[in-house]
């Protein structure tokens, strides 16, 4: 009896274990929206040429943009980027010029679906790349 215990006992501990360290990954969800690791100051402009003052403004909880150049894939962070201008390219992607803060720009491919994040006085603000004309990074 003790030798089937043990058979059985094991393989629940490893899985409980198992269980709980997987449980344990980094931090995601509505607060990383809120509270990004840097905040940045942003005034957002949609297609319909209103403007949105935002603090925190993040993608997903980054603070990071990633897009296709080319083959490859570009990851800017936006401590970098001075001014991100969308296009829609009538499809599942758009591209979004990046000027960088010394006035070097370069084009991305993102899909259209990408949500932009920021919070306003009123509450947090999610507006979607295919929504966006402009967005300008304050310094």
């Amino acid at each position: 009896m003790p030798k089937l215990i043990k058979q059985i006992a094991l393989p629940c501990c490893l899985v409980a274990t198992w269980v709980l360290l997987c449980a344990m990954g980094g931090q995601s969800g509505p607060s990383s929206l809120t509270n990004p690791k840097v905040n940045y100051n942003a005034t957002l402009e949609d297609i319909d040429g209103r403007n949105y003052k935002v603090s925190a403004f993040n993608l997903a909880g980054e603070t990071a943009l990633s897009g296709k150049l080319g083959r490859g894939t570009l990851r800017v962070d936006f401590a970098q980027v001075a001014v991100l201008e969308f296009a829609d390219d009538d499809d599942a992607y758009l591209t979004v010029t990046l000027a960088s803060n010394e006035g070097d720009k370069v084009d991305l491919e993102i899909r259209d679906s990408t949500s932009f994040y920021g919070t306003t006085a009123a509450g947090l603000l999610q507006l979607r790349a295919r929504d966006l004309k402009r967005v300008t990074i304050e310094r």
